[in-house]
């Protein structure tokens, strides 16, 4: 079982859409540089941190959705800028809506944990976020992709 602490995470200064939580011993400070892009890994405990706070905190944050209708439909809307529609071939350009949703735990994806968690914690250094955790190089044994739009 992980055991966790209040030491070590997110504070209100740093980011202001995260609060401390017990639940989760996410880093609030660099833990070292990885220059190779490629050892810079984290653990499979490091991973279920993320998920404790994504737990703990997830029905306190909104996430951006694309808006449908009452069909289920992808609703859609002209691309404004500067107060003009953005016209192509003389036509005018049709963007999606989106909207911002409560989230759960069931439907916080990878787009919200970027939001609410990578950059917050990772934003004041100017580092990854597995430079949180890492104080030197760590050769990954496994490279496993994701989809943004997938639950954490």
């Amino acid at each position: 079982s992980l055991t966790s602490t209040t030491d070590g995470l997110f504070s209100q200064a740093m980011a202001p859409s995260v609060t401390p939580s017990a639940q989760a011993n996410i880093p609030t400070t660099r833990a070292g540089t990885v220059e190779k892009t490629e050892m810079r890994s984290i653990t499979v405990r490091e991973l279920e941190e993320v998920v404790k706070l994504v737990n703990a905190k997830a029905h306190e944050w909104r996430g951006r959705r694309p808006a449908r209708d009452a069909k289920g439909q992808p609703v859609m809307e002209d691309k404004i800028a500067d107060g003009q529609p953005v016209m192509e071939g003389g036509k005018v350009v049709r963007t999606q809506r989106f909207e911002e949703v409560p989230l759960t735990p069931d439907t916080f994806n990878l787009h919200d944990c970027n939001t609410h968690i990578i950059m917050p914690s990772t934003a004041p250094f100017q580092c990854s976020f597995a430079e949180l955790f890492c104080t030197a190089e760590r050769k990954p044994d496994y490279f496993v992709s994701h989809s943004w739009n997938g639950t954490v």
